[in-house]
């Protein structure tokens, strides 16, 4: 196990210095659009009226509702099985799974002295996005080595990598979504949302970027022909979570956004195809039993699985929109929810700092609790491989979390 400390270089605040002296065009408020990025150094455009603070706001802040009680016990209609074979160059490290999930442990953590937010893989597997304070850097699991910082305009709150690696969005609290040249870390194009705080981002294919906003709507953009797509909306209260499954088998490819008691669920290619502005209606809409805390879509499309306020982790079957199985309440509401690639493992985390892992094949307590984060966890993502989850938080550190190689799934 190794453990190594990072800190962000003199370079990235003389960033931050050249970026809040460049200007560039303003959006008319309310309207999202487009901006195009000629150079590093353009200042990435927002409709903000406020100045986005140091420390933003908490992501999470429900309090557990003692009422919102399960009215009956939920019996699994469906079995959890494994979708893919993976392969990965490190064969000693296995697969993340039922077998050994009791015995994973930290592998490798890294410090930033900054509070961080959310993070995202790279489909090698081996690239690690890690949105916060600083903006967003890029971590190389395989030299444990940060390759390239990146300068955002404010605090960064979440980022996503293109399905071929080559680009990045990271989406921050002054209402910026700006796509990033990876291999020059050169701005590429900075789309303007609402003027509100972007809470999620995620690439819906290699063309087209939805965001989550705090206006509690979804806004997609197609990146190629820097074009404003349309708005729908996530949730009639706060929304918190924003999810897809572009990879999965035809009819069960979703758009996934959540907030209040509601989770509505998208077909993905419908959004990618309709008239633009895009008014598409959800092709399912779950209720909660209290308000949400956090959801995620298994990589598949087959699952989905929610939690709410009164610390209850539900799991719907989406080809039949019905919930199978409900996880034992444990403490406060999960903040972050995250399937493993082949869906038998749930990790979810928590404001104390702890993450748990539930093996969905299984019963419905959790198979391990992996403590270390010292405050709440924020961001939480297996890698494409299914070798790794990584988690991260407002103590400023990263983990990543793997099996023992002595024990094979």
């Amino acid at each position: 196990m190794l453990s190594h400390q990072f800190a962000w270089h003199a370079a990235v605040g003389a960033l931050l210095l050249l970026c809040a002296a460049c200007a560039a065009p303003t959006a008319a408020p309310g309207r999202p659009t487009v901006a195009s990025a000629q150079a590093a150094t353009v200042m990435f455009t927002s409709t903000a009226t406020a100045t986005a603070s140091a420390t933003p706001p908490p992501l999470d802040t429900h309090t557990p509702t003692p009422t919102a009680t399960p009215s009956a016990t939920l019996a699994a209609t469906a079995t959890f099985t494994p979708t893919d074979a993976f392969t990965s160059t490190q064969p000693l490290v296995p697969v993340i799974g039922p077998a050994n999930a009791a015995r994973v442990a930290v592998a490798a953590a890294f410090g930033l002295n900054a509070r961080l937010d959310q993070l995202a893989w790279a489909a090698d597997s081996q690239r690690l996005a890690v949105a916060g304070a600083p903006g967003v850097l890029i971590y190389d699991t395989a030299t444990e080595t940060v390759t390239r910082p990146i300068t955002t305009s404010a605090w960064a709150t979440s980022a996503s990598f293109s399905p071929d690696g080559l680009a990045l969005a990271a989406g921050s609290v002054d209402a910026a979504v700006v796509v990033f040249d990876l291999a020059t870390g050169d701005p590429l194009v900075a789309l303007v949302g609402p003027g509100v705080r972007v809470e999620q981002v995620r690439y819906a294919s290699a063309a087209v970027v939805a965001s989550l906003g705090a206006d509690n709507a979804v806004h997609l953009w197609d990146v190629s022909a820097q074009a404003y797509l349309g708005s729908l909306e996530a949730a009639p209260g706060p929304a918190h979570s924003l999810d897809m499954s572009p990879s999965a088998p035809p009819g069960q490819q979703w758009l996934m956004a959540s907030g209040d008691r509601a989770v509505r669920v998208w077909a993905l290619p419908s959004l990618l195809t309709a008239t633009v502005p895009i008014s598409v209606t959800p092709a399912m809409t779950l209720t909660q039993l209290a308000p949400e805390g956090g959801a995620a879509l298994s990589a598949d499309g087959r699952w989905l699985a929610s939690s709410n306020a009164s610390g209850t982790i539900q799991v719907w079957d989406l080809t039949t929109g019905q919930a199978v199985k409900r996880l034992a309440r444990v403490g406060s509401a999960p903040l972050r929810l995250a399937f493993s690639p082949d869906g038998q493992i749930l990790a979810s985390a928590y404001q104390d700092g702890l993450v748990r892992l539930w093996s969905l094949p299984g019963t419905t307590g959790a198979v391990a609790t992996l403590s270390g984060h010292s405050d709440r966890v924020t961001g939480l993502a297996f890698s494409p491989d299914g070798r790794s989850l990584a988690s991260t938080g407002w103590d400023g550190t990263v983990r990543i979390w793997q099996a023992p190689a002595s024990v094979q799934p």
